[in-house]
């Protein structure tokens, strides 16, 4: 497996599992950095060693808390979205802490800010990537708020505050370190991000040309739908994935869809009578719309881009409840197409393995709109 698969089985993780590998990956860069940095900066006499060493020690305790907390967690299988604010409160007052100690905005560690909510965003997705910004505001507001007050002094970790003090190769050199360090992890994590994204569409883009292998283009593209599998005489067909519109238009797709297989079919069905063939062509048709799980499903040797779940299953009762030559849909989609098709109600319908009846509709043969390209 690739670094870049392995990334992509990650993202997938729970998020007490993601939080335990994030902050056990941020223990190996603080640890080693705090040590490197603190000798560094023992040996000038104008930075306040003591104030360093307490902040980033505390720092270290608090990932240290947040590791143990998420592994826990993981191991007992559970979800844990709360260790992501377990990581992200504290980290975010101790970034703040040495910014501020440092003298805010006129040092280099105020590149930890974006730098911070990016690592976030990328790890735990855009919706707490925004929570984590706010945050972030609301913390350098008071950074930056707190010097004119006169309560604490301004950059208490340094002893003398002349700017030149700054220009000591030895602090220079500290600080590049850790903003070299971080900014190379949050590189390679948008890096792996947009080479999963590559190696997704690469996958979708070959299985494409393997179904335009082997079935007529007509069939390959029609109307916008996934050809799952084939079983037996049964097609399996789903819409919304890996291209999603809406459920409205997947469901006018799919309905259009199968009326126009039946007319295809009856057509067909007069070209065997004239060929002396007089079994009936036709086939059943169940459409039903929920949401499944979509993704790749088998082994490491061979694998299937599929959806299962209950909703799949109810699509094939409601078909071995349909005469042939007909379409059936469940009360599910008739609510997204009873304003543009016309159905008749069939009442409900008690299906193996479903605990509940489903109510079902007949479509009429001439419901269909013009057919899409």
């Amino acid at each position: 497996m690739t670094l870049v698969e392995r990334f992509i089985e990650i993202d997938g993780w729970s998020t007490s599992s993601k939080t335990a590998l994030l902050s056990g990956l941020l223990l190996s860069f603080h640890v080693p950095c705090t040590l490197i940095t603190g000798y560094g900066v023992s040996q000038l006499t104008w930075f306040n060693l003591s104030l360093f060493n307490t902040v980033f020690w505390l720092w270290i305790a608090a990932i240290a808390l947040c590791f143990v907390l998420s592994v826990m967690t993981a191991l007992l299988g559970q979800e844990g979205r709360w260790t992501r604010w377990v990581l992200l409160i504290p980290y975010g007052v101790f970034m703040s802490a040495t910014i501020y100690g440092a003298g805010g905005t006129s040092t280099a560690l105020f590149a930890w800010c974006p730098m911070g909510v990016l690592l976030i965003a990328l790890w735990y997705g855009p919706r707490f990537g925004w929570i984590s910004l706010l945050y972030m505001f609301c913390l350098l507001l008071i950074v930056l708020v707190v010097p004119s007050s006169g309560i604490v002094p301004f950059a208490p970790v340094f002893l003398e505050r002349s700017i030149d003090t700054q220009k000591n190769g030895i602090y220079v050199g500290a600080v590049s370190f850790g903003m070299m360090v971080a900014s190379t992890f949050c590189f390679s994590l948008v890096a792996l991000l947009v080479s999963a994204r590559q190696l997704e569409r690469a996958k979708l883009d070959r299985s494409a040309r393997l179904i335009a292998r082997y079935l007529p283009s007509q069939l390959a593209e029609r109307h916008g739908a996934t050809i799952n599998q084939f079983v037996g005489d049964g097609i399996m067909i789903f819409f919304g994935a890996p291209q999603f519109t809406s459920d409205q238009d997947h469901a006018l797709r799919a309905v259009r869809m199968a009326l126009e297989m039946q007319r295809r079919l009856s057509e067909l069905e007069d070209v065997w009578v004239q060929r002396g063939i007089r079994k009936p062509f036709r086939a059943r048709i169940g459409i039903n719309t929920g949401h499944v799980s979509v993704g790749d499903y088998g082994s490491q040797g061979r694998k299937v881009y599929s959806a299962i779940g209950v909703q799949t299953n109810i699509a094939a009762r409601i078909q071995s409840h349909c005469e042939p030559g007909r379409v059936l849909i469940s009360d599910t989609t008739w609510a997204l197409v009873k304003d543009e098709v016309g159905c008749t109600d069939i009442g409900e319908l008690q299906m193996k393995g479903v605990h509940y009846p489903v109510r079902v509709y007949e479509v009429a043969e001439t419901a269909a709109a013009p057919s899409l390209p």
